[in-house]
């Protein structure tokens, strides 16, 4: 149930990143390319591994339990464009039958997912409706919040 969050998380903090100055946009892509070495892995990433994805958003977002399911139907209906259940065929030791777990999966190894949510979000940008592209577009982590939740992911992949 969490584990989309991850993906709202991770979209928005790399919209943060890469529209900052050159050097964050280069620290935000090297993340990103650590992290998708580490979760796209088809022959090992599987559901435990997602659910220590989830477990990172716990401590970076604060959604009451009683919104969960609110924010996590506002997600599936804003990222269901941009899944191409071929990208995530391979990975059998992930249920994904489990749409969240194809949401996770995407955001860091769908090749163009990335460039679909960024054009979602730029679209509702211009036509002023962000929080249907992204419900948490008001939310603006700190930085210590920020490489907390890094630290975390990056912790989560690690064997």
């Amino acid at each position: 149930m969490n584990k989309i969050i991850i993906v709202a998380v991770l979209v928005a903090i790399g919209y943060q990143c890469c529209l900052a100055d050159e050097e964050a946009r280069k620290a935000w892509m090297e993340f990103h390319k650590e992290m998708k070495a580490g979760v796209c892995k088809p022959e090992t990433t599987d559901n435990a591994l997602l659910g220590k994805l989830a477990d990172c958003k716990k401590n970076f977002y604060n959604i009451p339990a009683d919104k969960m399911a609110e924010h996590e139907a506002k997600y599936t209906e804003m990222m269901k464009d941009c899944v191409k259940d071929d990208e995530v065929k391979a990975y059998t030791k992930v249920d994904l039958t489990n749409n969240i777990n194809k949401f996770v999966l995407m955001s860091w190894c769908g090749e163009g997912f990335q460039k679909c949510m960024h054009e979602k979000y730029q679209k509702a940008k211009e036509a002023k409706t962000e929080e249907k592209a992204d419900p948490d577009h008001k939310h603006h982590p700190t930085a210590e919040q920020k490489t907390a939740f890094k630290t975390c992911l990056k912790n989560a992949i690690k064997v």
